[in-house]
């Protein structure tokens, strides 16, 4: 690089990103100043902008020093676009709190901090217009510019947050080193009704999750001791936090950055400084993703007349079941049971009749075992029971209890008393080789044994 083109570098990041910088913390110090009977709210958010913008302020005397001093070859500019943008997302997010608190009052406060917010989105276009990975050509200046008035041109608090009430109580987890950036956020989607809460490293992300769920996580790609893609890539090795959406925010906005936090299993991505209602609009649409993707698994996995587990999904657990308990030593049996006559019901009372039939059978067998227990329709008006660590007698009892249950019970249906039984067959993993699929096979036998011996009885 010549001495003339490294003057002309050293000159433009002074104008235009130094200078700047330094004007945010005369115009904190001007408010702090003048301003008085502010909530202690606001005083906090005017006191972190004032925080940031001197760490801003030292950031860029620091890299402009370097510029001074070194080969800007060898400069790492996605290291220094992420410091640089941190401070500035601090800068423009707790201004925007300032903003919401003060919505109809203070006219001359919510002058200052507008102008350190157009100061803040102008140093974010410089930031990446100076400081990126690929030269920028001079042809490409004005078309940048004309969509940077473009999109400042439109004021972000027109589009206000779509209310959603399934929404509400989400609980968000916020995993950020930078503890005003966690307050913005965490500040902000409180106001939406969200349930958040703040861990500041990837080591303690993880304990958190080991005893509470999450409903989505906010993750910051630059943390030290572990970064964004090694928290995200522990948390998909877990069963259960493997559906939890991510969204990664970075100040490293890269298509490769993108790429490789997206195909390491983020849902989503935000660079810094993220605008608020854009954080609001992407955790919304995230968990509406997220939601819309569960109802369509219950969809797919649910019987519809009953609740319960559906053919699919029973035997697929079932098969899972098998494969862990074994892998444990743990013991564990099957049963299956089919109502009793149940053409008669049908072609007697009706169709209506042999619904309620299933839904009250489907119920009674769920409400005699655990949670961890398996319950399905295999079709029709067959039902498969699979129950753990048990021995044989118990899952008996258990059974029995759900045979006795039933024919106790008289269905009040279309002003007509219903009454009915089932059959049962029972498998027990301790009395026989083989897997899941042949324990089906000895249980379904054994239902055929209770058909053929008059019914309303249990064989083991």
């Amino acid at each position: 690089m010549s001495n003339i083109s490294k003057n002309e570098n050293i000159t433009e990041f002074r104008e235009k990103i130094l200078f700047p910088s330094q004007s945010i913390v005369g115009i904190c110090n001007e408010i702090i100043r003048n301003f008085d009977g502010l909530s202690e709210e606001t005083i906090e958010d005017i006191y972190q902008i004032h925080s940031a913008s001197n760490k801003l302020v030292a950031l860029i005397e620091h890299y402009n020093d370097d510029i001074n001093t070194q080969d800007i070859s060898k400069f790492d500019f996605q290291k220094i676009r992420h410091d640089i943008k941190n401070p500035i997302n601090a800068v423009l997010g707790c201004s925007k709190l300032v903003l919401d608190d003060c919505q109809d009052s203070d006219e001359e406060l919510r002058v200052l901090i507008k102008q350190i917010i157009d100061i803040s989105n102008d140093l974010t276009i410089e930031v990446d217009g100076l400081i990126r990975l690929e030269a920028i050509e001079n042809k490409d200046k004005n078309q940048r510019n004309s969509l940077a008035e473009f999109f400042s041109s439109i004021d972000a608090s027109e589009f206000k947050h779509a209310s959603n009430e399934r929404l509400k109580g989400k609980r968000i987890l916020i995993v950020d080193d930078d503890h005003i950036n966690r307050g913005i956020f965490s500040r902000r989607l409180k106001q939406r009704g969200y349930d958040v809460h703040e861990e500041d490293s990837g080591a303690n992300a993880l304990k958190f999750l080991e005893k509470t769920d999450a409903d989505l996580i906010l993750l910051d790609l630059i943390m030290p001791d572990m970064n964004g893609i090694e928290v995200l890539t522990k948390l998909r090795l877990v069963d259960k936090h493997k559906k939890i959406p991510v969204i990664i925010i970075s100040g490293l906005d890269d298509p490769r950055s993108i790429v490789t936090c997206l195909r390491n299993g983020a849902n989503d991505y935000l660079a810094k400084p993220v605008e608020l209602s854009v954080l609001e609009i992407k955790v919304a649409s995230v968990l509406e993703k997220q939601i819309l993707q569960d109802d369509l698994f219950r969809l797919a996995n649910t019987d519809q007349l009953t609740g319960i587990s559906n053919r699919r999904k029973i035997i697929g657990d079932l098969k899972k079941y098998d494969t862990q308990l074994k892998e444990n030593g743990k013991e564990y049996a099957v049963a299956i049971f089919d109502i009793d006559h149940f053409k008669i019901i049908n072609d007697t009372y009706g169709h209506d009749a042999g619904d309620e039939a299933i839904k009250f059978v489907a119920k009674t067998i769920s409400a005699n075992v655990r949670k961890v227990d398996l319950v399905g329709r295999l079709g029709g008006e067959e039902f498969l029971c699979a129950c753990q660590p048990i021995s044989i007698n118990d899952m008996s009892i258990i059974c029995e209890r759900i045979r006795s249950s039933i024919e106790k019970v008289e269905l009040e249906i279309n002003n007509s008393k219903i009454s009915m039984t089932i059959s049962g067959g029972i498998a027990h993993s301790n009395d026989m080789n083989g897997d899941y699929s042949s324990y089906l096979t000895f249980a379904d036998e054994k239902l055929y044994e209770a058909k053929n011996g008059g019914r309303n009885r249990i064989i083991l």
